[in-house]
């Protein structure tokens, strides 16, 4: 699951954080894996003591996965470059400055209108 949610980040800091966690997901499933063996082996040559400190490593190896698995994404989902979500002093300045913009296009038409007639 680490690696799909991975694949499908938007933003380059969050593919490569969740990339970090699926490898670190994968390695503390690995992990479990073992723990579960010791567990059921009985502690096998180091005991039954070494079998119970195996439950808790287990128990501390889901509660760490399941951390894991609910780390979200660092960039918002929301782009906040967004027109809509700009203060309204903003959107008049970026306004003023599109029709300065407007407007010194327009002169340049003009001008090299006149500038063609005239040397017609």
């Amino acid at each position: 699951m680490g690696r799909l949610r991975a694949r499908l980040m938007r933003a380059e800091e969050d593919r490569e954080i969740h990339q970090h966690l699926a490898e670190a997901e994968r390695a503390l499933g690995r992990a479990a894996g073992t723990c579960g063996k010791m567990i059921r082996s009985g502690g096998g040559r180091y005991g039954s003591r070494s079998a119970i400190r195996a439950r808790e490593n287990l128990r501390m190896i889901r509660k760490s996965l399941s951390l894991i698995q609910h780390i979200g994404q660092m960039v918002p989902a929301i782009d906040m470059r967004d027109q809509d979500m700009l203060p309204e002093s903003e959107l008049a300045a970026i306004a003023q400055q599109k029709r300065e913009a407007r407007d010194e296009r327009r002169r340049a038409q003009q001008e090299a209108t006149v500038h063609a007639v005239e040397g017609v």
